[in-house]
């Protein structure tokens, strides 16, 4: 799971999502803002 995040960092042509989703399993204030449901935490 946290390849993913490091590899959504490095490359550029990645979108962020990713890293909301990472947030979003640790802010389950700050998901609600972005995504409509909480994704679930790897």
């Amino acid at each position: 799971a946290a390849s993913i995040a490091e590899e959504a960092g490095t490359d550029p042509d990645v979108p962020p999502p990713p890293k909301i989703v990472r947030s979003a399993a640790r802010t389950p204030g700050d998901w609600s803002a972005s995504s409509p449901e909480p994704q679930p935490a790897e």
